[in-house]
C-alpha cells in the first residue's frame, strides 16, 4: 500500500510531521522481521513451548501494525491484496520466502532513488512547491486455515475495502494458532533531514507506481 501525505484538497504538502508521527507510532525498521517463519514452523514441529509465546508476540505485532494503518486509511492512495493457498506448511514456507525475496528486491531498488531525491531537495530553495510524497508499506503473512486469507477475492478498489481488510488482519492475527509468520517492509524506515531545511526521503508517485505496477488507485 502507498500512503499519500497531501491536504484535503489533494494538494502537495510537507507531510514531514505527519509521516514522522506515523513511523514513530509503528516503531518498525525497514526490513525488520519480528520472527522468521522458518524458526516458528520448526518450533511448532518440535512442540517447543516457546513457539506459542513467540506466535502470540508476533500476532500482537501484526495486529498493532494493521491497526495503526487502519487508523490512517484516509492517507492511502494506492493498494493491492493478493493471497496464495497451499496444502502444507512446508509449501507455505517456500512461498513466503519467495514473495519476501521479491518484495525486498523491489524495496532495495527504491532506496537509491529516495536518497538521491533527498540530496536534490536539500539544494532547493524552501519556497519550492512541495511534490506529493508517499510512504510504502507491505505486510506479508503466513496464515493457517481461512483466517486473513484475503477477504476480497476480487481485490480492493476503495479505502473502505482496504480498511476492512486491515481490520480483519488486526483481529485474526491474534487468533490462537492462526499466524505462522509475518514480515513488515516499510519505506522509508525513517525521514532523513539535512541541515534542518526540511529535506526528507519520501517517494514520489512515479517512484511508487514504477516499483509496484500492480498497485491500484483506492477511491
Amino acid at each position: 500500500m502507498a500512503l499519500d501525505f497531501a491536504n484535503e484538497d489533494g494538494d502537495a504538502v510537507d507531510g514531514t510531521k505527519e509521516a514522522n508521527a506515523l513511523l514513530e507510532k509503528l516503531q518498525i525498521e525497514e526490513y525488520k522481521m519480528y520472527s522468521t517463519i522458518s524458526t516458528l514452523a520448526q518450533q511448532q514441529i518440535q512442540g517447543m513451548d516457546v513457539y506459542a509465546q513467540r506466535q502470540a508476540a508476533l500476532g500482537d505485532y501484526v495486529s498493532n501494525v494493521a491497526t495503526t494503518l487502519f487508523e490512517n486509511k484516509s492517507l492511502m492512495q494506492f493498494g493491492t491484496i493478493d493471497s496464495v493457498r497451499t496444502s502444507f506448511v512446508e509449501e507455505a514456507v517456500t512461498e513466503f520466502r519467495r514473495v519476501s525475496k521479491e518484495e525486498r528486491s523491489v524495496f532495495d531498488k527504491t532506496k537509491k532513488k529516495s536518497v538521491d531525491d533527498t540530496e536534490i531537495a536539500a539544494q532547493q530553495p524552501k519556497q519550492t512547491p512541495a511534490r506529493r510524497r508517499y510512504i510504502l508499506a507491505t505486510i506479508l503473512l503466513a496464515i493457517k486455515g481461512d483466517h486473513t486469507s484475503g477477504p476480497f477475492k476480487y481485490g480492493v478498489d476503495s479505502k473502505r475495502d482496504f480498511g476492512r481488510a486491515l481490520s480483519r488482519i488486526a483481529t485474526d492475527a491474534q487468533v490462537e494458532g492462526c499466524l505462522i509468520g509475518s514480515e513488515m517492509l516499510w519505506k522509508p524506515h525513517e525521514l532523513k533531514f539535512d541541515r534542518g531545511d526540511g529535506a526528507y526521503s519520501l517517494l514520489s508517485e512515479s517512484d511508487v507506481l514504477k516499483a509496484f505496477p500492480d498497485l491500484t488507485f483506492l477511491s
